[in-house]
């Protein structure tokens, strides 16, 4: 007879709006398979794990989609003659 098994799932997501009318929305999702005599408290630990990875992945993943905006303005700027003077 095969051993019976829990998973365990956790996800983290988050909405920003870095413009009007332009929502972007981040999500992470991990499982992980265990014996179902797992302990409760390793379940606790495993299931912390999970949340704080997804939440991890989520806040890299804005902050990398931020600097990717960042880079795309730099390249607008570029292309539109660079900085604006001051006086425009």
């Amino acid at each position: 007879m095969s051993e019976l098994k829990k998973t365990i799932s956790r996800s983290f997501s988050r909405k920003i709006q870095p413009e009007q009318y332009q929502p972007c929305e981040f999500f992470a999702s991990y499982s992980e398979e265990i014996p179902s005599t797992t302990l409760v408290e390793d379940m606790k630990d495993i299931s912390a794990f999970l949340y704080d990875l997804a939440k991890s992945d989520v806040e890299q993943a804005i902050i990398d989609y931020k600097n990717e905006k960042s880079k795309a303005e730099a390249v607008k700027r570029i292309d539109n003659g660079g900085w604006p003077k001051e006086n425009d």
